[in-house]
């Protein structure tokens, strides 16, 4: 199953391995999920990695980002949307948008409201991470 997972996502799952989102890094490496990624969501992750008040060295985050990136497939987005194509509210938060269009995604898996609201408006489908487990296909 083809998924984009915001980067908040991604985070919690690899930072906080005992944390609640811990079983979204058994789902990739099991290859029940495929996350998709594109050069500009994967520098925003780079980005928020690097936040001071996760403390991570270049190191640190070279760790992490080889515990994620080999399990990825990379999509090709377009700078614009189709006509019709709903826009978030953040427009930082667009790219994941265009990233589950272009890679044909059957999900965004987000916690971000901005993104939740678009639910319905897309082809395909926005969920928390909660909600994820019911999708997938063992």
């Amino acid at each position: 199953m083809k998924v984009v997972l915001d980067t908040g996502v991604v985070l919690s799952t690899l930072l906080f391995q005992r944390g609640r989102l811990n079983w979204i890094a058994g789902a990739w490496r099991e290859h029940r999920i495929r996350p998709l990624v594109s050069a500009i969501t994967t520098a925003e992750l780079i980005r928020a990695a690097a936040y001071p008040k996760f403390g991570l060295s270049e190191a640190d985050i070279g760790v992490l980002l080889a515990a994620y990136l080999p399990w990825t497939e990379t999509a090709v987005t377009m700078a614009e949307e189709p006509a019709g194509f709903p826009h978030c509210r953040d427009k930082k938060d667009q790219e994941f948008l265009r990233l589950a269009l272009a890679g044909r995604a059957e999900a965004l898996v987000t916690g971000d409201k901005k993104l939740l609201e678009l639910k319905g408006k897309v082809p395909f489908l926005i969920v928390t991470p909660a909600h994820l487990p019911g999708l997938i296909v063992s």
